[in-house]
């Protein structure tokens, strides 16, 4: 099965100074995103989420490669690792489980 994967992530000015939308490196390939979420209690490692609105769009998990806090902006625009949410059932047909992260897209739109 195959869906609309046109839509990119852009970045927009929180404080409306810069009207200009930036696109960022998040949504590899288009996709119809829904929601962005990021972890940066380890400063060194920050995380940045994101999901598609759609059953076979898979969690993404952005790790940049070189984190710049004194220009944060540019995180989401340089190199880094895209990761896909693996969940795996501890047994089939039950609610609990184990989760691990994969470079793969193919496998995260498996899980």
């Amino acid at each position: 099965m195959s869906y609309n994967r046109t839509g990119f992530i852009y970045e927009v000015d929180p404080f409306g100074r810069d009207t200009t939308p930036r696109r960022t490196v998040l949504g590899e390939g288009g996709g119809a995103y829904e929601s962005f979420a990021y972890d940066v209690r380890d400063r060194s490692n920050p995380r940045f989420f994101y999901t598609e609105d759609h059953r076979l769009g898979p969690v993404r998990r952005f790790t940049p490669s070189n984190p710049n806090w004194d220009d944060p902006s540019n995180m989401l625009h340089g190199e880094g690792d895209i990761e896909y949410l693996v969940l795996e059932e501890t047994m089939w047909g039950s609610m609990s489980g184990t989760f691990t992260w994969t470079k793969n897209r193919e496998i995260g739109e498996a899980t």
